[in-house]
C-alpha cells in the first residue's frame, strides 16, 4: 500500500521515474494482487503512465497489455473500460479513438463515474483534434458534469473552459447536448476515490 500511494503522489509530481520503480515494486509483490486500493490493483497502469513519461513507449505498451490481461480475468465491464482507456492513452495519436469509444461505453455500462471523468474528456479531445466539435462538446459535456458529480471541481472548471472553446466553434445547434454545462488524469480519478471511501 505504501509503495501504491507514494506511487501516485510521484506520478502527480511528475517524478516519473521515482514512480515507475515504486509502481513495478508493487507488481513484484503477489498479495498485492488481492488488495483493494485502486491504486494497488492498477499498478501496470500507473507503471504504464510513469513509463510513458520516461519517453518509454515499449514499455508503457507491455504493461498497458498487461493491465488488459488482468482485467480479462475478472471480465467486469469497468476493469475493462478502464484498461481500454489506459491503452488508448498510452498508444498514443493512433489509438485514441480506436480504443476510446469502447473504454467510455464499458464504463458506462459499468456506471463507473470517477473512471468515466477521466476518460470522457479525453474522448472529447481526441474528435476535437479529428475536428468533430459537435461529438467533443458532447463527451466535454459529459465529462465536466461528471467531474461535478464526483467532487472535482478542478476538473469541472478546466473542462468547462474547453467545452467553452468548442461550443464558440461552429457547432450546428441541434448536433449539441441538451444539458450542454459551462463553467479533465489518472492520479485525480485515483485520489478522488480514495476520497470518496474515506467519507463512506
Amino acid at each position: 500500500m505504501l509503495l501504491a500511494a507514494r506511487g501516485t503522489v510521484q506520478l502527480a509530481e511528475g517524478r516519473n521515474k521515482d514512480a515507475l520503480s515504486d509502481f513495478t515494486a508493487c507488481g513484484a509483490a503477489p498479495a498485492f494482487e488481492h488488495m483493494a486500493s485502486p491504486a494497488v490493483l492498477h499498478w501496470r497502469a500507473m507503471a504504464a503512465f510513469a513509463a510513458t513519461g520516461c519517453g518509454r513507449p515499449d514499455l508503457a505498451g507491455s504493461l498497458a497489455d498487461g493491465e488488459r490481461q488482468a482485467a480479462k480475468q475478472y471480465a467486469t465491464p469497468a476493469g475493462l473500460g478502464y484498461a481500454l482507456y489506459v491503452k488508448a492513452m498510452v498508444a498514443g495519436r493512433g489509438g485514441t479513438l480506436t480504443l476510446l469509444p469502447d473504454a467510455v461505453h464499458l464504463l458506462e455500462v459499468a456506471g463507473a463515474r470517477v473512471e468515466l471523468a477521466t476518460a470522457c474528456p479525453e474522448l472529447g479531445r481526441a474528435w476535437l483534434a479529428a475536428g468533430d466539435f459537435a461529438k467533443a462538446a458532447v463527451h466535454l459535456s459529459r465529462a465536466a458534469e461528471l467531474s461535478r458529480q464526483i467532487g472535482d471541481r478542478r476538473s469541472a472548471v478546466e473542462i468547462g473552459l474547453e467545452l467553452r472553446k468548442v461550443t464558440d466553434a461552429p457547432i450546428a445547434e441541434s448536433s449539441l447536448p441538451r444539458n450542454t454545462v459551462s463553467p479533465a488524469r489518472p492520479m485525480r480519478a485515483s485520489a478522488t476515490r480514495r476520497s470518496r471511501r474515506g467519507s463512506g
